[in-house]
Parts: structure tokens; sequence; C-alpha cells
């Protein structure tokens, strides 16, 4: 049986709510959020990378294409994908970035996030959702995860279009930035409040945090940068291109994303955020 919820907890989550959806409050969440600095969330520097994303169908398309674009010169044999490998994508480039215009890999514009009246699921239990990137009047205006990345492809030169020719597998190898942008996305915390015996006190513990989007909602930008000839460096962006605008590979970034809100360091700075405000807010 559901137990029922506590009405000092359910008056301290309205009296918070309005708070921090207000713009002229100092407890608005956009505020609390870009002023958050143990660890900095806005932007939010992502430890590491996030090594072979699993892409899409799209990226047997992508292969031929990588293949056949660098395939050396031959009248009699053209570059295929070797044993039908599919490009290998990792973000933040996990080898190491040989190029000049590299950027930091980060998640951009998680403090336009607006707030959806928090619900109390079970007893103390809370379930609290925003939505991100949807406020135009916040001067961060959409949530992206931007940065550096890294495509490789196993190739072979081929005479029917099926088997490899002994001796001719080769790995073209491209390097670029990317920035993805969200139109619209989700947030939510699972967090459970301990209210003091006195009633006058609240203290909330995020236990989890996910992320959700629907992949018709991102859009990506692409540009390879370690590729000297211009027309193939044109040609491999475009291949990339289609590699992240996959529906596979996007929901991958999508769980990423979700996994990486969710880790300790992410967790514990919004527990401090909305702990903080309580604080403020009732003493």
């Amino acid at each position: 049986m559901t137990a029922s919820p506590d009405p000092i907890l359910q008056f301290f989550l309205s009296t918070f709510y309005k708070k921090t959806t207000d713009p002229t409050s100092d407890y608005y969440l956009p505020k609390l959020v870009q002023q958050q600095s143990n660890p900095v969330v806005e932007p939010y520097v992502i430890d590491g990378g996030w090594p072979d994303l699993k892409v899409g169908p799209q990226a047997v398309t992508g292969a031929q294409m990588i293949c056949a674009g660098t395939s050396p010169p031959s009248k009699t044999s053209f570059g295929i994908p070797a044993d039908g490998a599919i490009p290998i994508l990792n973000l933040a480039s996990i080898s190491g970035v040989s190029f000049p215009q590299a950027i930091p890999f980060q998640l951009v514009g998680i403090s336009n996030m607006l707030a959806d009246p928090p619900l109390v699921t079970d007893g103390d239990n809370i379930s609290a959702s925003a939505t991100l990137g949807t406020i135009g009047s916040w001067p961060i205006k959409s949530f992206q995860i931007q940065g550096n990345f890294s495509i490789d492809q196993r190739c072979c030169q081929s005479d029917d279009g099926t088997t490899c020719l002994i001796g001719t597998q080769y790995a073209p190898h491209g390097e670029g930035t990317f920035i993805a942008t969200f139109a619209k996305a989700k947030a939510t915390a699972q967090a459970s409040a301990t209210v003091s015996p006195d009633g006058s006190t609240l203290v909330v513990t995020v236990n989890q945090l996910s992320f959700a989007a629907d992949p018709a909602d991102l859009s990506v930008a692409v540009v390879i940068y370690s590729i000297g000839d211009p027309t193939w460096r044109d040609t491999y962006s475009k291949t990339a291109q289609q590699i992240f605008e996959d529906k596979g590979t996007k929901q991958s970034m999508i769980g990423q994303i979700s996994d990486t809100l969710n880790s300790p360091n992410i967790r514990s700075s919004f527990q401090a955020v909305i702990n903080n405000a309580l604080r403020g807010l009732f003493g």
C-alpha cells in the first residue's frame, strides 16, 4: 500500500518549486545550477571519453564511403570494408587529439533547466523532473554535447566487391570536432526526503539522475580536421555526420549522457544545490 505524502514535506516542496521557477528569485534553478562550483556543472567537463560508441545502421553506408574514398588508385580493384567492419566512433578522441582545433569534451546548457512540479511518489520519496534547453530568456540557449571525436575504419582492396585481396588491408583514421544540440530533453531526479522531528527543516538525498530525449530532437554538426586534402576532408566530414545522425548512434549518446549525469559528482552537486536552497529558504 502506498504511503500518504507528509503534508509538511508537500509544503516544503511546493514553496521550493515556486521559488526555483521564479526568474526574479535568488533561488531560480538556472541561477543555482550555474553558480555551482564543486564540481562546476556549467559547463560540465566530462572526465575521460566515450570509447567505441555504439553506432547505428547508417554506419554500414559510412564504412563503404570511407573505404571507397580512401582506396589506393587502381584500375582493377576498389576499397570495401574489411570483413564487413563498421566505423569505430570514439568521442573525445580516446587515442589522443593531434589537431589544433581540439575543444573540451563537455556538457553545456545544464543550467537551462525549467523544473516541473515535484511529485511525492511514496511517503518520503520524490520524483523531480526538469526540461532542458527551452528557457528562451536564459543566456545559454540549448543543451549540447561538445567535444572531439575519432573515426577508425578497417578497409581492403577488392575486385569483386565482396572478397578482400590478400595483403591489401588499410585503416583510414579521421579526427575532428562535433557539437550535438538538443531541441529539448528531460532530466529526472529520484530522491528521498527527511523532515526533522520538529518539522522545521528538510534534507533531500538524490539517489538517481536520469536523462531522456527523442533522437529526432538531436542535431549534430561535425567537422573533420585531421585530413589534409580539402575535397576528401569535406567528404569524410559528411560521412561522419551521417554516422552521428543515425538514430542508433543518437540513442547511444543519450544513454551515455544519462550515465554521466548519474555519476556521483553530478548527483552530489545537485543534492548540494537543493539542500543549500532549502536551508536558505527555511533556515
